[in-house]
C-alpha cells in the first residue's frame, strides 16, 4: 500500500452529490452535480474529453452546446458504448436518436468495441483469467482544458438527473487531467 501513496496524484478536490429527493430544477440545472457539471462546462476555454457509458444528449443540452461552440473555439470529443457493448439497448436508442446532430456539431464521437486493443491486451494477460469477459464501458469521466476532472456517477442522460442519486469528484489537477485524457 505504501507504493500506492507514492504513485498517487494529490490534488485539491470537491465531493459533491445530489440529496435523495429532488425537486423543481429543468433537465440541465437544479441538481447540485448538474450545477456544478454547468459551471465547468461555461469556464471551459479549449477542449472538453467525456467518458459516459450512457450518452443522451437531449435537445437543450445540444442547444446549450451551441452556445458554448458558437462563442469559443472548444474542441468536445466524446466516448461512449457501441450498440455491442452497450449492457442497456434502450438506453442506446435513445442515444442514436441525436447521434447525427452531435455529429454535425463538429462533436468527436467515439463508440467503444469490444476488440480494441486495450480489450484485446486484457484477454491476453493470462494473470487476470477474463478471456471469456465481455467488454463494455461503464466509466463516466469529463476532462476540462486538462486542468479538472470530474469522475462519477452521473451519466450524460435524464435518468440521471431525474430519478438517480448520483455522486461526483471533481479534482483540480493538470497532472491528473492528463492522465485521464491520453
Amino acid at each position: 500500500i505504501d507504493d500506492w501513496f507514492e504513485t498517487a496524484t494529490w490534488a485539491p478536490a470537491e465531493f459533491v452529490y445530489n440529496p435523495p429527493v429532488i425537486t423543481g430544477g429543468d433537465e440541465l440545472n437544479g441538481t447540485v452535480i448538474a450545477d456544478h457539471l454547468i459551471a465547468l462546462l461555461n469556464a471551459t476555454e479549449n477542449e472538453i474529453l467525456v467518458e459516459s457509458a450512457y450518452f443522451i444528449i437531449s435537445d437543450e443540452l445540444l442547444q446549450r452546446v451551441d452556445g458554448l461552440l458558437g462563442d469559443h473555439d472548444i474542441r468536445i470529443d466524446a466516448l461512449t458504448n457501441s450498440l455491442v457493448t452497450t449492457d442497456v439497448w434502450t438506453i442506446h436508442a435513445g442515444y442514436t436518436r441525436n447521434r447525427k446532430a452531435i455529429l454535425q456539431r463538429g462533436i468527436g464521437l467515439y463508440e467503444f468495441r469490444p476488440d480494441a486493443a486495450s480489450c484485446r491486451r486484457l484477454v491476453e494477460n493470462a494473470q487476470l483469467e477474463c478471456a471469456d469477459f465481455e467488454f463494455s464501458l461503464h466509466a463516466k469521466s469529463v476532462v476540462f482544458d486538462r486542468k479538472v476532472v470530474y469522475v462519477g456517477s452521473f451519466n450524460l442522460n435524464p435518468r440521471s438527473r431525474y430519478l438517480n442519486t448520483e455522486t461526483a469528484l471533481i479534482v483540480h489537477s493538470p497532472a491528473l487531467a492528463e492522465r485521464i485524457a491520453q
